[in-house]
C-alpha cells in the first residue's frame, strides 16, 4: 500500500507544496501508448534547481520492477502556483514480463530541488489485459 501524496522531511511547518490539480491523458488506453502527466501546484517556499522526475513501478509480491520514464527540465519554482508537465511518446515496458504487469503499478512523480526530495505523488495503476490481449491501463487521479 502506497500513500498517495507524501511530504518528505514534514516537520511541524506548512507543508511546502500542495498538488491542486493532476491530469493523466490518454487513460484507459493501451499500456504503452503517449503519457501526459500535468500537475498544478503550489509552493509555500522557494525552490531552486527543481525538477519531477517521473517512473512507472510494476510491483508483484516479491518483485518490483522501475521504469524510468524521465524528468522535467530543471528550474526554479519561487513561491506561489505553478504547473509542471511531462510527456513521453511511449511508456516502454516491453522489457517486463506480461505476468508482471497485468497487475497493480504505480505512477510515481517525485519533486526534487536539488539533490532533495521535497514531495511524492503516487497514482495507482491498474493494468488489464483488454479481449484482444491488450494490456490496457487505467490510472488512478488520488485528487479524485
Amino acid at each position: 500500500v502506497w500513500p498517495v501524496v507524501r511530504r518528505v522531511g514534514a516537520s511541524m511547518e506548512e507543508d511546502a507544496v500542495t498538488v491542486e490539480l493532476i491530469s493523466i491523458e490518454p487513460n484507459n488506453c493501451p499500456l504503452v501508448e503517449e503519457l501526459k502527466l500535468e500537475m498544478h501546484f503550489t509552493s509555500q517556499k522557494a525552490l531552486p534547481d527543481a525538477y519531477w522526475q517521473v517512473r512507472y513501478i510494476a510491483d508483484q509480491t516479491g518483485k518490483r520492477k522501475i521504469v524510468e520514464l524521465g524528468a522535467t527540465e530543471k528550474q526554479s519554482y519561487d513561491v506561489g502556483k505553478h504547473t509542471m508537465m511531462f510527456h513521453v511518446p511511449q511508456v516502454s515496458v516491453e522489457h517486463l514480463s506480461r505476468h508482471l504487469l497485468t497487475n497493480v503499478g504505480l505512477l510515481l512523480a517525485v519533486l526534487y530541488s536539488g539533490e532533495a526530495e521535497v514531495l511524492q505523488v503516487s497514482m495507482v495503476t491498474q493494468v488489464t489485459p483488454a479481449d484482444d490481449g491488450t494490456l490496457i491501463r487505467s490510472v488512478y487521479n488520488p485528487l479524485e
